[in-house]
């Protein structure tokens, strides 16, 4: 089911390298089903279920031994909803509350030359290579997936590389298109630009949302995790816990920069940020 939605969501975005109304037609048609009441209710169950066991199994372990590929699976599945979660809340959450038309040309603004973008790009390559990896352990028994692994192979490469040209070839676009206030202004209206205020009540969702999922993390690790976990006898697993944890801080502080980092990047007037504002966030 995820892996399903991922693919075609990915290929959706890839449509921008082809055209942008190939890509707007591809997001309705999508929306049809992803923001349908059923449709939602399902791609959501789904999601939380593949969290939740997956942080139940994870909770379940008593050692670190483990096969690399299942150690890097795991590590990707914690650093998804670290990213995903300002995506979800900017986009779903914004258009359902607030009635933002959260189409591709508003989240490459918003994303565009920052750090944040940086990370949301990142984040389409976890994910796949998430997936795919869950695949791989789920059908690499089968035989019909030995006979198409070369194929296969190529399509896991060409996803994401054409989904990342998609975005970057739609981001060009609209933000030259954002550059000039002739342009700027109706795009803004077209996609009920939120508000300054609107703006801080979804950071401030965002980072609610963080927080409850690293006390859902903590309280797993407090529950279930032997102190040999935390004491492990290997210099070199202290070393690895130690870069991961080094890594996932500096996750968590990029998010919180968020308004910082792209405010100082853009006009103020796109973003309904006064320039006293810009400057004294920008410090």
């Amino acid at each position: 089911m995820l892996f399903t939605f991922v693919l075609f969501h990915f290929i959706n975005i890839g449509f921008g390298l082809i055209s942008p109304d190939l890509m707007e037609q591809g997001q309705a048609l999508r929306e049809v089903i992803t923001r349908s009441t059923l449709g939602g209710i399902i791609l959501y169950a789904a999601l939380f279920a593949h969290m939740g066991l997956s942080i139940s199994k994870l909770a379940g372990r008593r050692t670190l031994k483990m096969p690399i590929g299942e150690a890097i699976q795991i590590a990707m599945g914690l650093i998804i909803p670290l990213l995903l979660t300002a995506h979800i809340v900017h986009t779903r959450m914004a258009s359902a509350l607030y009635d933002v038309d959260d189409e591709f040309g508003y989240i490459s603004v918003l994303l565009w030359g920052t750090w944040d973008g940086f990370m949301q790009a990142l984040l389409l390559l976890i994910v796949w290579v998430h997936g795919c990896l869950g695949l791989h352990f789920w059908l690499s028994n089968t035989r019909w997936w030995h006979r198409w692994w070369n194929v296969l192979v190529g399509v896991a490469v060409f996803v994401p590389g054409f989904a990342l040209a998609g975005f970057l070839t739609e981001g060009r676009r609209v933000l030259a298109l954002f550059q000039d206030e002739a342009t700027r202004v109706p795009l803004m209206q077209q996609y009920n630009w939120p508000s300054q205020e609107t703006f801080g009540v979804l950071i401030a969702t965002t980072n609610y949302l963080l927080m409850g999922f690293w006390a859902i993390l903590g309280l797993a690790a407090l529950v279930s995790i032997p102190i040999s976990f935390f004491v492990p006898e290997s210099p070199l697993t202290v070393f690895l816990l130690v870069a991961g944890a080094n890594f996932v801080a500096n996750i968590i502080r990029n998010i919180w920069a968020f308004v910082i980092i792209f405010c100082g990047h853009f006009p103020a007037d796109v973003y309904n940020f006064t320039e006293e504002q810009v400057e004294g966030e920008s410090r």
